[in-house]
């Protein structure tokens, strides 16, 4: 799979999507929903062109990608 949105964004934000990754499991054994920071959606629309939409729905893609290639 190609990595569109993983690399445009910044660093802390790649850490706490790693940690999130981690972590896919709450302290109270419910599974862990990841949602994207708004303003993070935002810039990476405008920046690539896209819809909000599409690239939630990238971001989504591409953390389950990364969470089946690392775990």
């Amino acid at each position: 799979m190609q990595l569109i949105c993983y690399p445009l964004m910044q660093q802390k934000t790649r850490l706490c999507m790693t940690r999130i990754v981690r972590r896919r499991y709450s302290k109270w054994g419910r599974e862990y929903q990841y949602v994207p920071r708004q303003d993070l959606v935002q810039r990476l629309a405008t920046q690539l062109g896209w819809t909000e939409q599409a690239v939630r729905n990238q971001i989504k893609q591409e953390r389950d990608w990364l969470i089946k290639e690392l775990y």
